[in-house]
């Protein structure tokens, strides 16, 4: 198994594994010595695509209790989704959409506030960063941001350039976040954003080629 060097931590995301062999990708992912999975629902509606919902990350935190599960929410209405995560599913981590309607991102919020878990905001490629501090008193309350490098949905994109860019101006604006890059990473990109100074990134199909499954 080939190491990859000098990189951010990395956090393998499920969805990008053969569905048919989650539970080989899971113990690849031991192997490897990671310490975090990375699950992505997705509702057909916030993006055009349908992954897996609350009973897989159940799977999987009884399979690999000691990786640390963090569920990445791309749906129109997280809060009604929030009983079967946190206390059904084992979730550890949600993340958020910035980019929810602004009454559903407050109701959200509000109820993030009031549970009992650890919880980041995502941001899209296309939304301006000066979106974030609209919402800067939220984002002084978490640690974590999710800030995609592709347009989430689909497996296999891209990795886009001007993040690097938004990496800087995040630094610059947000200096106590703890930043996760999401989408296209391969060892390349991953070796950049860690001279960047990122904390983590997500890395699928990139990953799970890299690895024996």
């Amino acid at each position: 198994m080939t190491d990859f060097p000098k990189t951010p931590e990395i956090i393998p995301s499920l969805f990008a594994a053969d569905p048919l062999h989650y539970c080989e990708a899971l113990k690849a992912v031991e192997r490897f010595g990671c310490r975090r999975i990375h699950l992505d629902i997705m509702d057909g509606h916030f993006v055009p695509n349908i992954s897996f919902g609350a009973s897989v990350v159940a799977a999987v935190a009884k399979e690999c209790p000691q990786l640390f599960r963090e569920v990445h929410l791309m749906v129109q209405n997280p809060q009604q989704h929030f009983e079967a995560f946190i206390k059904k599913s084992g979730a550890q981590r949600l993340f958020i959409h910035i980019e929810l309607a602004p009454e559903v991102l407050e109701e959200t919020v509000r109820c993030l506030q009031s549970k009992a878990v650890d919880w980041g905001f995502a941001v899209n490629p296309e939304t301006p960063l000066e979106t974030l501090q609209v919402y800067k008193g939220w984002i002084s309350n978490t640690q974590h941001l999710l800030l995609m490098s592709v347009h989430p949905g689909f497996c296999g994109q891209t990795f886009i350039e001007e993040t690097y860019e938004r990496i800087k101006e995040l630094r610059e604006c947000f200096p106590h976040l703890k930043l996760c890059i999401d989408g296209g990473i391969r060892t390349l990109e991953a070796q950049r954003l860690h001279e960047l100074g990122v904390e983590s990134v997500v890395m699928g199909s990139a990953f799970f080629k890299k690895v024996s499954v």
